[in-house]
């Protein structure tokens, strides 16, 4: 079944689909919309097509509606005539959505891949550094991969939600340390809260993230106060 999970948080509802159709099937099961073909018109690439269909083929299994996405200049999303805040997040053959009435909501979805691990000194600063390299020690090495992907994903969940220019992941926003246990052998095997802080506004705010771990990849979403 496509739609892998979907469930509510704090007045949130979240969906994960896991993308097997092909193209055709998936603009089979939206609407038969006008401006859906324009859209369509402006992406050079086929996997942009079908994550463009697929995320709007998700928020209507998950709202019961045919909602047209548009974007601010900054590039956040919103729903057209709606004042229902929405974020966004797309992965190998995985789309993901977070809706909420009137908070900012965050997601983010990465798929399960060692290359975090050549990229990690972009986004893990020295403190982070201290606690993420004493797990590579004494876990597996499928572990610690889950650990540098949610600090990466947790951050880009945060991005998503402080909504301000020039953020560098690196220097403005902290994962504080925290554990992960693997508790299953089925698809999803693993769930938990991280906590975080950013350090780009006059506020400093803290902000709470939970998580998702699956083995196609993290999830990581998270709900402004």
């Amino acid at each position: 079944m496509p739609l892998l999970k979907k469930w509510e948080s704090k007045d949130a509802l979240f969906g994960i689909w896991h993308v097997t159709e092909t193209r055709e099937g998936l603009k089979f099961l939206l609407d038969d919309a006008p401006y859906i073909d324009d859209e369509l018109k402006t992406f050079k690439s086929d996997s942009r097509c079908m994550e463009y269909l697929a995320v709007r083929v998700l928020l209507k299994e998950m709202t019961g509606g045919m909602y047209r996405i548009m974007h601010h200049s900054s590039g956040k999303p919103y729903i057209e005539g709606e004042n229902i805040k929405i974020s966004i997040s797309h992965t190998k053959n995985y789309v993901a959505i977070g809706l909420h009435k009137d908070k900012e909501v965050g997601v983010d979805i990465e798929y399960f891949s060692d290359r975090v691990k050549k990229v990690s000194s972009k986004f893990v600063d020295e403190i982070e550094e201290n606690f993420v390299y004493e797990y590579e020690e004494i876990c597996s090495k499928s572990l610690f991969t889950y650990i540098l992907l949610l600090i990466w994903s947790g951050k880009e969940t945060l991005y998503k939600i402080i909504d301000l220019s020039e953020i560098d992941l690196k220097k403005h926003l902290r994962i504080f340390p925290f554990g992960v246990r693997i508790y299953d052998t089925c698809s999803f095997v693993s769930d938990g809260k991280m906590q975080a802080q950013e350090y780009k506004s006059d506020l400093k705010k803290t902000f709470e993230i939970d998580y998702i771990l699956h083995r196609d990849f993290v999830f990581t979403y998270c709900i402004s106060d």
